[in-house]
């Protein structure tokens, strides 16, 4: 599993690897954006894993994702800490696939293999398939 996060100085702190991807990238000049307020979520979805999760303690509080696959569904789950935000990446198999997206989380970006989607803090569950 790649657990990555960046400092507020965009440096990486590795945590581990695996098949999840947790990214922070700041967003606009690092110096007017305090650490982890803004971070990344873009797991990767291997065919050979069912479930994952992984988490991290920031200066903001703890940020984790968690996904399962059951039955040709997937559900991703992201929790924020307060007065952050992030952009989810949301993984499908192909552009017909249709995401299930919680209230107020606002499309940003659409491709064949995923969909993002701008979040605030809290915890954030979609659902593809």
């Amino acid at each position: 599993m790649a657990l990555q996060l960046l400092d507020g100085n965009a440096r990486p702190c590795h945590v581990r690897r695996c098949q999840h991807v947790l990214v922070h990238r700041p967003r606009g000049h690092p110096s007017h954006v305090p650490g982890y307020r803004t971070m990344s979520v873009s797991p990767e979805v291997p065919a050979s894993l069912d479930h994952l999760s992984a988490s991290q303690e920031t200066v903001r509080g703890r940020v984790s994702s968690s996904w399962y696959k059951s039955d040709g569904t997937l559900r991703l789950t992201v929790s924020l800490p307060a007065n952050s935000r992030a952009v989810v990446t949301v993984p499908r198999q192909d552009e017909g696939e249709r995401i299930q997206h919680p209230r107020g989380a606002r499309p940003s970006q659409s491709g064949a293999r995923s969909v993002s989607y701008r979040v605030g803090s809290g915890t954030w569950t979609f659902v593809v398939g």
